[in-house]
């Protein structure tokens, strides 16, 4: 059922498998979004209009945005960083304990990340919080910042 008050625009007509998680870049004032399956990192230019590939890598569940403008995604059983300058560096390896891939992230507003990590063949879901604690000045999220493990707060 369509409403009259309510209009759709098709703003990058794509022909993803999975595409979710869009989140709003304020820096760059544009639009990233996954199709997840793919690997691939959509960025949307609204004042541009128009949709390009900020990096093609390996399959990606969500990822959230980090203060120094970077994206930090969470993919199948490693974590990595998207930089502004679209290159992609591994952080972090082995933290999808028991599940195939992350799915679904969010930062809440202490800055705190709790990722869904999803499998498969029976799998069960997971819900993950990795520990980010900088050391030495070090920028939230940098290599050093991140513990080898993370933890499982919880199963459903």
């Amino acid at each position: 059922m369509s409403s009259p008050d309510i209009a759709v625009e098709l703003v990058a007509p794509l022909a993803c498998e999975v595409g979710e998680n869009p989140l709003w870049h304020p820096q760059a004032n544009n639009l990233y979004f996954l199709d997840i399956t793919k690997g691939t990192v959509h960025v949307y230019s609204p004042a541009m209009q128009n949709c390009l590939v900020a990096a093609q890598t390996r399959i990606t569940g969500g990822f959230t945005l980090q203060r120094d403008g970077s994206l930090l995604l969470f993919q199948d059983g490693r974590i990595a960083s998207l930089a502004r300058d679209n290159v992609v560096r591994e952080v972090a390896c082995g933290l999808c304990p028991g599940n195939d891939r992350f799915n679904d992230v969010i930062a809440d507003p202490e800055g705190r990340i709790f990722a869904g990590a999803m499998g498969g063949n029976g799998k069960r879901w997971s819900l993950i919080q990795p520990s980010i604690q900088p050391s030495n000045g070090a920028p939230a999220c940098s290599r050093q910042s991140w513990p080898s493990t993370a933890t499982a707060i919880g199963a459903f």
